[in-house]
């Protein structure tokens, strides 16, 4: 029988480890990310909306009985069309349409945008991208609050 003390300890040591195989794997690669203070922007409101959508499931948890079904969903949409995997743009018209609608595609296109193409944030708001991104965790982030 184990204590919840061995069960921390257990799932902080494969932290640690994934996070040491992480950067172990990334020195070995070369792979190197051009951080930079502009990207903070984009991934603190992408913080913000994915906090705000969890708020909405978490409500919506508290009044539908299948909720489980309806997070699956959601979590596959996600997943699918958010940006992370393939941009946002190689998509069809109408999964670029519902893909702007996802917590996460917008900050990970304008972050994605300001740290590996180098774009100013300036740009990045010309194009659109920064505005809906700042309007959806406003709307996302106000939902959280009631």
């Amino acid at each position: 029988m184990s204590s919840p003390f061995m069960d921390r300890c257990f799932r902080m040591s494969t932290r640690v480890c994934s996070v040491v195989v992480a950067v172990g794997m990334t020195a070995a690669l070369g792979v190197g990310i051009p951080l930079s203070a502009a990207g903070l922007l984009p991934a603190v409101l992408t913080v913000i909306d994915i906090l705000g959508f969890a708020s909405l499931i978490g409500g919506l948890a508290l009044r539908l009985p299948q909720i489980g079904a309806i997070v699956h969903v959601f979590n596959g949409l996600i997943f699918a069309l958010n940006g992370t995997l393939i941009p946002v743009g190689l998509y069809p018209g109408w999964a670029q349409t519902a893909a702007r609608f996802l917590p996460t595609t917008l900050g990970i296109e304008a972050t994605r945008r300001v740290v590996l193409e180098g774009q100013s944030l300036v740009a990045v708001w010309a194009q659109g991208t920064l505005p809906w991104l700042v309007a959806h965790a406003a709307g996302l982030g106000g939902i959280s609050d009631k």
